[in-house]
């Protein structure tokens, strides 16, 4: 009798560890929309970690006032972003105020896993996407929010945006995230840390507790905001190759109280009027590299050397200068290769030897004497 049972028990034990193998041996399946399933929530409801759920050209209809929970990693991914819909419909409650409308709504997706992808899907509601997980990839998507004020939400570390087209705001925190080649209305960055915003199109730019980021090569023009880049308790964050247009009312740049330690360099600033740097005062901010500054299209410098950098500082106040003012803005290569002064140097040169054959010519006439 106590054979059987240990035979038994030894069985079970055996039976459940060959059970727990194959479930962890077994391979991410793919999903597809609507030949298996036919709306988003039953393809996310059955779907297990690692699988990919395919949706073909179509317009799919989300649950009825309910958020789109993501829970598990999972790769969601459309035929194209142009013709494949996601329709979200979050609760949402609306109030009026006299003729005025003021619409609440919950989030319409929820990622709360890391390792998730949405890829070339349209997802319109009127709500956020937001991302509370790592390693998230939002790639090729258009992310119609009904707002500029709603849009994507990343709360999480290593995550890539890029090349979204976004109707609202990016909202980051966390650190080493990548947001590349998106456009969208606006981004803040708020408690995040050695990000990359990179090469984006977008209005404006809000910095809050937010350090050790590099932002290059981005498009920010806007016609009706006082503070295209508004930056406020952050530092060591690096400018580089942007372009900042703005009209002739507002203002390029405010750097707010303890924004202290970043550096500006190869930017473009353009206004139709004077351009002012608002709050810039006694910071410790570098408006150049060292080697060469911004080009601010109100600077009326001289460039005796050819070498594209302006002969004096260009004054930001009493505090802070551009000490190598470009004379025009650097093309793309420029901005990373800057190129080899040869008429500053071809000049310095000359002079050496000017110098240099007057002092001989000196000491041969007093040998003589």
């Amino acid at each position: 009798m106590r054979k059987t049972i240990s035979l038994l028990l030894i069985l079970a034990l055996i039976t459940s560890s060959v059970v727990d193998f194959l479930s962890v041996k077994a391979e991410p399946k793919t999903i597809t929309v609507p030949d298996d399933y036919p709306t988003i929530a039953y393809a996310v409801g059955n779907a297990t970690a690692g699988d990919t759920i395919f949706f073909k050209k179509g317009t799919y209809e989300g649950p009825i006032d309910q958020t789109v929970i993501i829970d598990k990693p999972l790769s969601l991914i459309g035929e194209s972003a142009e013709s494949t819909i996601l329709n979200l419909h979050p609760y949402y409650t609306e109030t009026w105020i006299l003729t005025q409308s003021f619409v609440s709504a919950d989030d319409a997706i929820i990622i709360n896993a890391n390792d998730v992808k949405l890829v070339n899907l349209t997802l319109h509601s009127i709500s956020e996407i937001r991302v509370n997980g790592d390693r998230a990839q939002i790639t090729g998507n258009n992310i119609q929010s009904g707002s500029t004020v709603k849009g994507l939400i990343i709360t999480g570390s290593e995550c890539n945006a890029t090349n979204n087209a976004v109707l609202g705001r990016i909202d980051l925190s966390g650190s080493s995230n990548l947001i590349s080649h998106n456009s969208f209305y606006s981004l803040i960055l708020q408690s995040s840390d050695k990000n990359t915003i990179n090469s984006n199109g977008f209005k404006y730019l809000q910095l809050h507790a937010s350090n050790n980021n590099t932002i290059l090569r981005n498009n920010i023009s806007y016609e009706n905001v006082q503070y295209v880049i508004d930056i406020s308790n952050s530092t060591n964050n690096v400018f580089h190759g942007n372009r900042v247009e703005v009209d002739y009312w507002n203002t390029n740049l405010k750097l707010g109280v303890q924004a202290q330690n970043n550096t500006f360099y190869g930017n473009t600033f353009i206004g139709e009027d004077e351009l002012v740097v608002a709050d810039a005062s006694a910071y410790g901010n570098l408006w150049d590299n060292g080697v060469y500054g911004n080009f601010w299209s109100n600077y009326n410098g001289t460039d005796i050397f050819g070498d594209g950098i302006g002969d004096v500082p260009y004054i930001i106040d009493g505090n802070n200068q551009d000490r190598y003012p470009l004379m025009k803005p650097l093309s793309e290569r420029e901005v990373f290769e800057r190129p080899f002064p040869t008429l500053l140097v071809v000049a310095v040169i000359a002079i050496i030897f000017a110098v240099t054959g007057v002092s001989l010519l000196v000491y041969f006439k007093k040998r003589k004497h």
